[in-house]
C-alpha cells in the first residue's frame, strides 16, 4: 500500500487537504480584517481621548471664567458677555 505522500502524488490533492487549505485562506483573510478593525478602533480611541482632553480643558476654562477666579491660563478668545 502506498504511503500518504505517494497517494497524493498519484491521485493529486486530497479532498480533505483542499478543504483545509481553503479554510486556512479564509482564516488568514479573517485575521487580516480583524487586525485592520483593531487598528481603526485604536485610532478612534486616541481621537476620542484627545477630544475628551480638549473638552475637559475647555470646560475648566469656562468654569473659571464663570466663577470669577483667576485662571492660570489666559483664554485666547473672549469669555461670555455678562
Amino acid at each position: 500500500m502506498p504511503s500518504a505522500p505517494e497517494r497524493t502524488a498519484q491521485c493529486g490533492t486530497s479532498e480533505v487537504e483542499t478543504r483545509l487549505r481553503t479554510k486556512i485562506v479564509t482564516l488568514k483573510t479573517t485575521i487580516t480584517n480583524k487586525n485592520a478593525d483593531i487598528t481603526r478602533l485604536r485610532d478612534d480611541v486616541n481621537g476620542f481621548l484627545a477630544e475628551n482632553t480638549r473638552l475637559t480643558l475647555e470646560n475648566q476654562e469656562l468654569r473659571d471664567v464663570l466663577s470669577g477666579t483667576a485662571a492660570n491660563v489666559t483664554p485666547l478668545r473672549s469669555g461670555p458677555v455678562r
